[in-house]
């Protein structure tokens, strides 16, 4: 059925003005384990992280509300659609980003996709992470 894992812990907190305060919660539908990895290990510095491995995993981390959901891009799209749907019904106003390994090839728009591989700052910046946070 695939696994949830919800990261509240915080190392290397940034020492700006963030410090020892969370920008809110952010769910990671990502297949691949290293992908998952390196999202969850950076952005834990801002955000309480939570992970899903499969569609079927996410559709339980969606019950608790998120402010950010980043999906994979090769997730089937019935279940993409029904896990930001459900993200959507918990919190309207909840930023999704489509990590898109090709964009062009992408049915999602310019706007809500990242191309992999993506520049961690950069994501972080969609998130609404001050950039000064992680120079």
């Amino acid at each position: 059925m695939g696994r949830v894992r919800h990261s509240p812990r915080s190392k290397s907190i940034p020492s700006g003005d963030l410090a020892g305060r969370k920008l809110g919660r952010v769910l990671i539908v990502e297949p691949d384990r290293l992908t998952r990895w390196s999202l969850r290990t950076f952005l834990e510095n801002w955000f309480d992280v939570i992970v899903a491995d499969t569609p079927a995993a996410a559709l339980i981390g969606v019950r608790v509300p998120t402010d950010a959901l980043l999906l994979a891009g090769e997730l089937p799209s019935e279940a993409s659609d029904e896990i930001e749907r459900q993200a959507r019904g918990a919190n309207e106003k909840v930023r999704v980003v489509h990590l898109c390994s090709d964009i062009e090839r992408s049915r999602h728009p310019n706007e809500d996709c990242m191309e992999k591989p993506f520049d961690l700052a950069k994501l972080a910046e969609r998130l609404g992470v001050p950039a000064d946070e992680f120079d």
